[in-house]
């Protein structure tokens, strides 16, 4: 998708000057930031969401949850640890 942009001639001198003193371009800057902002945006969601759970949750798992040492530490993370 193509977008367009206003800014001051001068500030686009400037970040088109660091982009290219970094290897990049404007166009790359503005893409990449653009990316960043919507998967923090997704960051902030789920830990809203996260919030949210721990806070109705109260730290209580459902009535007669059990857990076992072997099962929580299975998995990629805790590889070797049963």
């Amino acid at each position: 998708m193509n977008i367009t942009l206003s800014a001051e001639e001068q500030v686009v001198e400037k970040a088109r000057t660091w982009a290219a003193a970094h290897g990049t371009s404007l166009n790359a800057l503005v893409r990449d930031f653009l990316a960043r902002l919507g998967s923090d945006m997704d960051r902030e969601a789920t830990a809203r969401q996260f919030e949210q759970n721990a806070r109705n949750g109260a730290g209580r798992s459902a009535a007669g949850t059990m857990f076992n040492r072997g099962e929580t530490y299975k998995g990629a993370r805790f590889k070797g640890a049963e």
